[in-house]
């Protein structure tokens, strides 16, 4: 006869105990996470740019990124946020890191349903293409926040 008995601990591992023997869930064994793309369970709200300074048309540019859970389950920490589609010229001053040659922001905690997480964000716009040496599309015009368009992908685990 086996005796089965479930002890939730952190990060969700869990231990099964049969006959004496120990198996470990991933997590539990110093394993790296699951990563899982949760961005189909995300609403993601974009706030303007705003120059963090006067009369230089690079930036930096500052802004927010906010994502809501609209799943039914939490996201499990920790949250990576990966920026895709950047022009070369254009980097995420603030990033975590880099994943596949996207910059990505980290956050530590979890996400229940319905919860949401503002992330600041802050772009410079370097060259660009075509050699304008900072000046954008709009050749120094005065609105290169305009070059910051990307795509987002929110993960929960670890890159």
């Amino acid at each position: 006869m086996f005796f089965f008995s479930r002890t939730t601990a952190a990060a969700g591992a869990f231990l099964i105990v049969a006959a004496g023997a120990v198996d470990r869930a991933p997590s539990a064994q110093g394993l790296p996470p699951v990563l899982v793309d949760v961005t189909s369970h995300v609403n993601l709200t974009i706030s303007p740019l705003h120059a963090n300074n006067k009369g230089r048309d690079k930036g930096p540019f500052s802004g927010s990124v906010t994502l809501s859970n609209t799943g039914s389950i939490p996201f499990a920490a920790p949250l990576q946020v990966e920026f895709d589609g950047l022009i070369p010229g254009v980097i995420l001053v603030n990033a975590a890191g880099m994943r596949d040659g996207a910059p990505f922001l980290a956050s530590g905690i979890s996400l229940a349903p319905g919860a949401s997480l503002t992330l600041p964000v802050v772009f410079a716009v370097g060259d660009t293409r075509g050699g304008d040496n900072g000046q954008g599309k709009d050749q120094g015009g005065g609105n290169d926040e305009k070059l910051v368009i990307y795509t987002v992908k929110v993960f929960s685990g670890t890159f």
